[in-house]
């Protein structure tokens, strides 16, 4: 029998193309030199997805829409 894990309707999952065990990736505040965003954010390869425009510089606005999400 596999093994189920339940990944959150608000992430993603990254198979490193194919390279390792998949990983979760959940929806949070990212940073990038534009501004402040919502989107996931693999340890391993880097920026995945962009859920939401930039907020520029404030990441209080960023954090309000994350908890609308």
């Amino acid at each position: 029998m596999a093994n189920v894990i339940e990944i959150p309707d608000n992430a993603d999952v990254c198979d490193h193309d194919g390279v390792g065990a998949p990983t979760i990736l959940p929806l949070a505040i990212q940073r990038s030199a534009a501004g402040f965003y919502l989107g996931t954010f693999c340890p391993t390869c880097g920026p995945y997805d962009r859920a939401s425009g930039y907020f520029g510089n404030d990441r209080e606005a960023a954090a309000k829409a994350l908890a609308r999400w």
